[in-house]
């Protein structure tokens, strides 16, 4: 864990070169992934572009603050049941996502238009590819470095 690795040294910065490197990677391929489920929900509207769009963003970042969590080991390597707290949070985004883009009042509040299962299929696939650019960036650091 992290009380096995060394500290940092006094004059490193927190925003050494690979954590900002890693900042520009992430948010680059979460803005690339998003748009092209964008891209992909222009097919129907740009109504259905746009939710997907928010969807993608939306579950990107709960896959990024789960695998960020651990950042040298796979995010399945510690239960999600050690942090409630951001357990909690995970599951009251997933709800109030799901109450966006399913329940006419939120969906008018929000612009939001339902997505079919296609789309969430589409949706999810690529917010899981996230999540395994990542485990294999954390795979190929640990080769490396081992």
């Amino acid at each position: 864990g992290i009380m096995n690795r060394p500290p940092r040294k006094a004059n490193e910065g927190f925003f050494d070169r690979n954590f900002v490197r890693q900042i520009f990677m992430y948010g680059s391929m979460i803005a690339a992934i998003t748009l092209i489920g964008y891209v992909i929900g222009l097919e129907s509207s740009e109504g259905h572009a746009q939710t997907m769009a928010f969807t993608i963003l939306t579950f990107s970042q709960m896959i990024l603050v789960l695998e960020i969590r651990r950042s040298r080991s796979s995010m399945f390597s510690k239960s999600f049941f050690t942090n409630p707290p951001m357990l909690l949070a995970v599951i009251a985004s997933l709800f109030f996502h799901l109450l966006i883009l399913y329940v006419p009042f939120m969906q008018n509040f929000m612009k939001a238009v339902p997505l079919n299962g296609e789309q969430l299929l589409i949706s999810a696939a690529l917010i899981v590819v996230i999540g395994i650019v990542i485990e294999i960036e954390k795979l190929v650091i640990n080769l490396r470095s081992s």
